[in-house]
């Protein structure tokens, strides 16, 4: 396999990037307390899978742009160029309509003000940008061809 070719970074990479960065730390920091104390931290597994799911999405969104995701390679790579666009048609309206519901979703958490159970923030905080990156992965699997071209 050929390795990544060389982009500059684009928003997805930093958001999975500063997710992970999330995840090591606060890890690491529930460890220390809970190595040196009885306390645990609890709210480190609410920001914790919150920052997974947004690493997923937004690596989603960069796998796609690279045209380095999931799929099954022999009915990729051996079909036919229709094929290969209704993979990522299939892709985009996936992923767009996701945004749709998880917008659906944060209105009403924003609107019914729901709060997280240990830390009374905003629920719709994290579903929000879930919202975003929904929408970015469907942009990104509609406008891979015209980017692949440009590179």
């Amino acid at each position: 396999m050929d390795p990544a070719p060389k982009r500059p970074w684009l928003p997805e990479d930093v958001i999975a990037a500063l997710a992970l960065l999330v995840i090591v730390a606060i890890t690491f920091a529930n460890v220390i307390v809970r190595y040196f104390t009885d306390f645990s931290f609890a709210w480190t597994e609410d920001f914790s899978i919150v920052a997974m799911v947004l690493m997923v999405f937004a690596g989603a969104a960069s796998a796609t742009l690279g045209d380095r995701h999931i799929r099954i390679e022999i009915l990729y790579a051996k079909g036919h160029r229709g094929l290969r666009m209704l993979s990522r048609l299939a892709l985009a309206v996936a992923f767009g309509t996701l945004a749709v519901l998880l917008g659906k979703i944060a209105y009403d958490e924003w609107r019914w003000g729901e709060l997280f159970s240990i830390l009374d923030l905003p629920r719709w905080w994290t579903t929000a940008p879930l919202v975003v990156l929904s929408g970015l992965l469907s942009l990104r699997a509609l406008g891979f061809p015209w980017q692949r071209a440009q590179r």
